[in-house]
């Protein structure tokens, strides 16, 4: 299994860093057919139960999507508010059990709120001057993050952090996916030399989206555990669906980018 995740990784890993440097349109498309998919992934697995009606969830959030390229900040605070609303579901969980399974609305409105923000945030920060630079540290925090987790975890994990949404996610792991981000907060900072980087609420910026990595991490467990599935879909070998490897980055991404962009 590790090793089919790590071939699939360094398969992935060329492709995206290759969409950084595409141009503004083409990112934005890029993005866009990772939406697609993402989209297409999810309407599986809350089990919309008519092809139709993933088609059209499908194109419904493609749609938002198209729109919110013009307008894109009212949606980067819709979706950080779901996120700090997310975080309170999560601390009282399996409290929401009941409004997921009763209320049919809720599970599509809750995959709106995680893919389109997220997908915006990533078209507004690759526009920013020195864009594809905000992007990729944006993603070596967030893999970083899961590395750390993961791998700490595995050897030293022993108490659980969330035993009723992920019981294999300890403590442990959390200590290494923090000490990961510092490390590659430390690295960008002695490459790139940005006057943002000077600013303290920088720092701050970046323990955000260390722990929304985590909560977006654990959140899609959530869901996952609410639809009684292991994975989120089998698009990738060793690693399940698109949406167990981007679900740290959904949660991240809003936050990093108005951060950003009030930063700056």
């Amino acid at each position: 299994m590790l090793k089919m995740r790590i071939l699939t990784a360094c398969c992935l890993f060329p492709i995206v860093i290759g969409m950084l440097f595409l141009p503004k349109e083409w990112f934005d498309l890029a993005i866009g057919l990772v939406l697609i998919v993402s989209a297409w992934e999810y309407s599986s697995l809350i089990n919309l139960s008519l092809y139709l009606y993933r088609v059209l969830y499908t194109l419904l959030l493609v749609f938002v999507y198209a729109i919110g390229l013009i307008f894109p900040y009212p949606f980067l605070f819709v979706g950080t508010l779901f996120w700090l609303i997310a975080t309170i579901f999560l601390v009282k969980y399996p409290f929401g059990n009941a409004q997921w399974n009763a209320w049919r609305w809720l599970p599509p409105l809750v995959g709106f709120l995680m893919l389109c923000p997220a997908s915006l945030a990533l078209a507004v920060l690759h526009s920013m001057p020195h864009g594809w630079e905000w992007v990729l540290f944006l993603l070596l925090l967030v893999w970083a993050a899961d590395i750390g987790a993961y791998f700490s975890g595995r050897f030293w994990g022993k108490h659980p952090l969330a035993p009723l949404v992920s019981p294999k996610k300890t403590i442990e792991g959390f200590y290494g996916a923090f000490f990961a981000v510092m490390l590659v907060m430390g690295v960008y900072l002695c490459i790139w030399h940005f006057s943002i980087f000077r600013q303290p609420l920088f720092f701050v910026l970046v323990l955000l989206i260390f722990l929304f990595s985590v909560i977006g991490d654990l959140v899609e467990s959530g869901i996952k555990r609410w639809m009684n599935v292991k994975d989120s879909g089998g698009i990738l070998p060793g690693h399940g669906g698109i949406l167990d490897r981007i679900d740290s980055l959904l949660a991240a991404a809003p936050f990093f980018a108005l951060g950003i962009k009030l930063l700056s």
